[in-house]
């Protein structure tokens, strides 16, 4: 009986409370006892006295250790020690009993039952847990604190906060300098020295880490002792928290990590996560339960934070502003980010009701010093002028879940773990744009980008590029007015809309980036839809061309052009034929982005429209509907627009200073090169030459409006002789800019027109065009050169009306609605705050975020304890 030797010789001396691993030391010891008594029995039906005597003295020796182990830890008078004195005696009256004078099936029965009465006295034994918590940065204690702190108010547990070392990572896997952080944990945990815990005497019942890499990690490694193939060998249950944030899915890294392999579970914050681990080896070991990080905030929160006296002087009878700077946008762009903290600066420089807790990410000089030493001094700077304006608080605390709770809103980027922690308190979020680094004029705030233009009774509509809003525009005053906006798409959507309308009365509308054609009736109000079938996410359709009593709406990258046929009241997909027109771009990388067709004119009671995607004309007759498709002139060229000229058609090149006259009767064939010497061009951005525009055919005059050219030029439709249109408009042409008034793809923003009808018989004098460096319309007179200026702009009250910044807090969404952008400024922002326009706590926002995180009422570490507890 070896095995009972071994047995017995294994229970720890040292403890003076029952442990767990004890208890079931002792359970595994009854069924050795139940295999000896078998034994006993086997050897008295055998009449090998001597041996079976040997045998009862065993039982009787085990019976009496037992016993004493019970007694060192529960004391005298239990249930399972007095049960093993009935077994112990009973061991002893048979080694006195005859061989013989035995009933061997009543003797099983009452060894069993002895047994059984021992089992049961000690599986009620109370038992106290070994629980220990193995963090090596004291920094992501707060992923483990709130199961900390669970298992410390619960009697049954002992638990040991040990604190490993770990060290630095050298090129070629070699360790580096060790650090040790045990002094750096708050003082209410009390901290074990890690050579002073000896796990293999300990012996856990569970152990909670938070690093995941074992021998993996190439920048730290724990000590190796702590790795978690080792610790698996003195631990019942091994428990990994994941330090990390996850706002819906999982990281590659962290779907496959070492200690996935050794753990016996792994808290996660959701369900929903859930689908994202599918090794088989973490099957049944997912607790999806929240993360302890979000408990740490929550009860930061309930219970309030002391804020220190350098604090409260300068935050005193102030909205706090939480304002987070990470190392990622400082690199990506440091001279961006630089002017970025300038901006948000100058926006609560002098506020009396809100201020800044500014906590930049503690590595940022150190950072700057080492990979962009040229701007060190600037932020060295920025850092002195926010200290000495009082904007605020510097925060270079440890704690960053104690600031949380001291602040009232978050304003910073998207990628910060910040954020999801501010998302748990309810608080509002504002995310910042790294690209707005100052202030809009009120010019630059209303200055408008919008489609084409079609009168219909009365008024002149278009609709917004920048957003969902169908307008009117005042060609005499320049003002952009919001009048409806498309029902089920978002508001701040741009280029819904490629193309406005007329159609008897109603407004047609092109779709870009949304599924359905979209008809609007301008007396009622009323939309209409027709659903595009398998649209597409962007570029649907572009321009709408009258077509006879009917409309065609051409393809952008929709697999059809749609006609709108009147005497069928319906519309009509030419799949057929853009199939033909998309082959011609087979092969050519630019046949997605560049689109399909180029300009048109009607001639003939036929529509003339220039293919983009090689040498080619679309002839479709609006009578038969009957169409064609001709090649002009050598394979590589490639037409933007076409002019009506006398001997038939001006063609201007997409790229490069030429046109192409063409004459279809007789195949003729000739490029046009020779140009103004006044006549000048620059590149685009991306180094493409497109000097020109489109044309403009009004009466006897034919011109050609510039693209990155300076003069708009003008066309003898008889002799084809191109000239300069003198006009004096070089206040409006500048050098290229970005920003809201960005003129580097083109002088000339739009052209307008309002009247299809007009522009087809060409029986107007006057054209309008808006130039992009400044957003001024110039209505000139062809015949006098003269032109009237006026500003086009959205109505400044208006705008701001439409652009309420309260209204992205009524619904919150994830990815979070509430963004800076030109329309909702950070000082909107600060003032809806101030003004108590904005709740200061959305429970909408907690319930949307549970979907994402579990246990949000700060009950994640209580529950993850009782789980792990449960399965011990």
């Amino acid at each position: 009986m070896n095995v009972l030797h071994w047995r017995q010789q294994s229970i720890f001396k040292g403890e003076y409370v029952m442990r767990n691993y004890i208890k079931n030391s002792l359970l595994d010891l009854v069924e050795t006892l139940k295999e000896l008594c078998s034994e006993i029995l086997r050897e008295y039906e055998s009449r090998h006295t001597e041996y079976m005597l040997e045998l009862l003295e065993q039982g009787q020796q085990a019976a009496i250790s037992m016993g004493e182990t019970i007694e060192k830890f529960e004391g005298e008078g239990t249930e399972a020690v007095a049960s093993l004195e009935i077994f112990c005696d009973h061991m002893y009256q048979m080694s006195e009993t005859t061989v013989g004078a035995l009933f061997i099936s009543k003797e099983r029965k009452l060894l069993d039952k002895l047994l059984l009465n021992i089992r049961n006295g000690i599986q009620h034994l109370p038992v106290t847990y070994e629980v220990v918590f193995f963090p090596y940065k004291a920094s992501m204690w707060d992923c483990m604190e709130s199961i900390y702190l669970a298992a410390s108010r619960d009697i049954d547990c002992h638990v040991s906060v040990v604190p490993i070392p770990y060290f630095d990572v050298e090129q070629g896997g070699r360790f580096g300098q060790m650090h040790y952080e045990g002094s750096k944990f708050p003082e209410e945990i009390k901290v074990i020295s890690w050579e002073q815990y000896k796990i293999s005497e300990r012996r856990p019942d569970c152990a909670y880490i938070h690093n995941p890499f074992d021998g993996y990690n190439l920048v730290t490694s724990v000590h190796p002792e702590y790795y978690s193939d080792k610790l698996k060998q003195y631990v019942a249950k091994l428990i990994y928290v994941p330090y990390g944030i996850s706002r819906g899915g999982v990281s590659e890294i962290h779907l496959h990590l070492p200690v996935h392999r050794n753990l016996d579970f792994m808290v996660i914050q959701s369900r929903q996560l859930e689908k994202s681990y599918t090794e088989e080896v973490l099957k049944g070991k997912l607790l999806p339960l929240g993360s302890p990080k979000f408990d740490r905030v929550i009860a930061l929160q309930k219970k309030g934070v002391e804020i220190s006296e350098e604090w409260r002087e300068l935050l005193k009878g102030k909205l706090k502003f939480f304002y987070n700077t990470s190392l990622s946008s400082l690199l990506e762009d440091t001279e961006a980010a630089l002017k970025k903290m300038e901006y948000v600066f100058q926006c609560f420089e002098g506020r009396s009701d809100a201020a800044l807790v500014w906590r930049p990410h503690p590595l940022m000089e150190t950072t700057l010093q080492s990979m962009r030493p040229q701007y060190l001094q600037w932020y060295r700077n920025i850092v002195h002028q926010f200290a000495q304006k009082g904007i605020g608080v510097f925060d270079q605390t440890t704690d960053m879940d104690r600031t949380i709770a001291i602040c009232d809103a978050y304003i910073g980027e998207n990628t910060s773990s910040a954020m999801d922690l501010f998302y748990v308190t309810g608080k509002p979020l504002f995310i910042l744009d790294m690209k707005i680094d100052k202030a809009l004029s009120e010019v630059e705030y209303c200055a408008s980008s919008f489609c084409n233009v079609a009168e219909c009774n009365g008024k002149n509509w278009t609709f917004s590029h920048q957003f969902n809003a169908l307008c009117t525009l005042d060609m005499e005053t320049g003002k952009v007015h919001i009048v409806d906006t498309i029902p089920g798409q978002k508001k701040n959507q741009g280029w819904l809309v490629s193309n406005v309308y007329n159609y008897h009365g109603k407004l047609i509308l092109s779709p870009n980036c949304m599924d359905s054609i979209v008809e609007y009736d301008v007396e009622t109000g009323q939309f209409r839809f027709i659903k595009l079938p398998n649209a597409l996410p962007w570029g649907n359709m572009g321009s709408i061309l009258p077509f006879g009593d009917d409309f065609i709406i051409l393809a952008s990258r929709y697999p059809a052009l749609i006609q709108y046929s009147m005497k069928k009241n319906k519309y009509i997909y030419h799949c057929q034929l853009f199939e033909k027109i998309k082959k011609l771009g087979e092969g050519k990388e630019f046949a997605d982005e560049r689109g399909y067709f180029g300009g048109g004119i009607i001639k003939d009671r036929c529509w003339y429209i220039t293919l983009l995607q090689s040498n080619a004309i679309l002839i479709w007759h609006m009578d038969t509907l009957k169409y064609e498709i001709m090649h002009v002139g050598v394979e590589g060229n490639i037409y933007g627009a076409i002019a009506d000229v006398n001997g038939g058609f001006l063609l201007r090149m997409y790229e490069g200073c030429k046109l192409v006259f063409w004459n279809p009767n007789s195949d003729e064939v000739r490029e046009i090169d020779q140009f103004p010497k006044a006549f000048v061009h620059r590149l685009n951005p991306r180094g493409e030459s497109q000097p020109f525009g489109g044309f403009w055919m009004a009466k006897n005059h034919l011109l050609l409006v510039p693209q990155l050219g300076n003069q708009i030029l003008e066309i003898d439709r008889d002799t084809l002789e191109i000239s300069v249109y003198e006009m004096d408009w070089k206040n409006h042409i500048r050098k290229p800019q970005e920003g809201i008034f960005d003129n580097q793809w083109g002088n000339l923003g739009r052209t307008i027109f309002t009247d299809w009808d007009g522009f087809i018989r060409q029986d107007y004098n006057e054209i309008a065009f808006i130039t992009s460096a400044d957003d001024c319309m110039l209505k000139l007179d062809i015949d006098t050169h003269q032109y009237t200026e006026v500003q086009v702009a959205y109505d400044y009250a208006e705008l701001k009306e439409y652009f309420s910044i309260k209204e992205l807090y009524e619904k919150f969404e994830i990815p979070v609605r509430s963004r800076e952008d030109r329309y909702h400024t950070l000082i909107d922002f600060i003032n809806a705050m101030t003004e108590g326009k904005i709740q200061k706590f959305n429970d909408q926002q907690l319930k949307v975020y549970s979907e994402f995180a579990a246990n949000l009422d700060g009950t994640c570490g209580e529950k993850v304890h009782k789980a792990v507890k449960k399965s011990l």
